[in-house]
């Protein structure tokens, strides 16, 4: 690495934040985001971040043609129903008015 590359400041921008996968029992989170690198668009990334988030761990970052097709290989390989869960309780089985009316459709 050369002088000009050491002294380039690093920043990133978390433009939205989808959710979280996963938590560590150091507090680090897996997270799917939004984030800009270096002024560059944004892309979905996917990595551990601290729980600050002023560290994070390597990860992957996708374009909007690269998560549709993530996407559409985890319909092909889970089918499009939710996650298996357990069984739920009777009271947990019955229909509920959704409590998202209104909330817009994820991008992919």
């Amino acid at each position: 690495m050369n002088q000009r590359e050491q002294n380039r400041e690093f920043v990133f921008s978390i433009e939205e934040s989808f959710g979280v996968l996963s938590t560590n029992q150091r507090g680090w989170s897996k997270e799917l985001n939004l984030v800009s690198f270096n002024g560059m668009p944004a892309r979905y990334d996917l990595r551990d971040w601290s729980p600050d988030h002023e560290k994070m761990s390597r990860g992957i970052s996708l374009s909007a043609d690269e998560i549709k097709a993530l996407h559409g290989l985890l319909l092909h390989e889970f089918g499009s129903g939710a996650p298996a869960q357990e069984q739920p309780s009777a009271a947990a089985a019955a229909p509920q008015a959704p409590e998202t009316a209104g909330a817009e459709a994820a991008p992919f």
